[in-house]
């Protein structure tokens, strides 16, 4: 017998938070999944398959956003005008090492105007 394609996981993830699962279950259904199956190397891209499913569908993105303080409205404003959608959720992470700036995810985009990146370049380019 084969195993589904990680798509029609997807799918059926999105499925099941679309029809209300509760997430600490659907989240142990997958992990036991995952293991029996030996493919827990496939969470992270199933995870990014479940998001561009449900933006597909639905329009809505799911958006990370790291950085060192707080989200002024201002910024939230630009990250809306940046990352257009029908709907939106975004996740803010407080990571005091970013120092500065800002870090965006988004289905298969990524914006790290951190000033840690900024740094570790400048560092990089002193070395060559």
């Amino acid at each position: 017998m084969s195993k589904p394609s990680r798509q029609t996981i997807a799918t059926a993830i999105a499925n099941l938070i679309s029809g209300g699962a509760k997430e600490a279950e659907l989240a142990k259904g997958l992990a036991a999944y995952l293991i029996t199956e030996r493919r827990t190397a496939e969470l992270e891209p199933l995870l990014r398959d479940v998001m561009q499913v449900r933006f597909d569908r639905d329009g809505l993105l799911e958006i990370d956003a790291t950085s060192a303080f707080p989200l002024t409205e201002a910024i939230r404003s630009e990250i809306d005008r940046l990352l257009p959608a029908k709907s939106r959720v975004l996740h803010e992470n407080i990571a005091p090492e970013v120092i500065g700036g800002l870090r965006l995810e988004a289905l298969d985009r990524q914006l790290d105007a951190t000033l840690a990146r900024r740094l570790t370049t400048l560092k990089q380019l002193a070395h060559n």
